[in-house]
């Protein structure tokens, strides 16, 4: 097999075109937003109870999976996805309660980056919203569901473009 040296295609557009092609933020040297959440259970939820994370802002932005880390005492399998939202063209996009992840395993106590699903492999486990008003990520409790005072915590990271 050959040894190969090639450039990603953001760097060719900067470096190797002339004349360049500028990148968005969010894809070549943007800056990393943290939105931190924190959930205690005031009592039990069965199986398909669900937590608002956190609000990712209006306008592009790209959330990134595995930077992201969360941190629960209950253990069990969760799903992450998205409530409905509109976007910035004005298409409706329906709530998808597995679209960032699909039954991530969590174990008590354990800090854990997300895992995503794999339609977004092809990012690098990463999300593009363009919203109109913003995107509530949502955490959804399966098997067990959640005992009360169970505590979830950890933070979202993203790129606002």
């Amino acid at each position: 097999m050959a040894v190969t040296t090639v450039e990603s295609t953001q760097y060719a557009q900067v470096y190797s075109t002339n004349p360049p092609t500028l990148q968005r933020p969010g894809d070549w040297g943007g800056s990393l937003k943290v939105a931190y959440f924190s959930q205690t259970a005031t009592g039990a939820g069965d199986t398909g109870s669900t937590i608002t994370l956190a609000k990712i802002p209006p306008g592009k932005c790209r959330l990134l999976l595995q930077s992201s880390v969360i941190q629960s005492t209950m253990s069990g399998d969760v799903d992450l996805g998205w409530g409905a939202y509109t976007n910035v063209d004005g298409t409706a996009v329906d709530a998808d309660a597995d679209g960032l992840v699909d039954g991530q395993t969590l174990s008590t106590g354990t800090l854990a980056n997300f895992t995503s699903v794999a339609a977004l492999v092809a990012t690098g486990g990463t999300k593009l919203f363009d919203s109109k008003e913003g995107v509530d990520i949502k955490l959804m409790f399966q098997g067990a569901g959640v005992a009360s005072s169970d505590v979830t915590s950890g933070y979202l990271v993203y790129v606002q473009l």
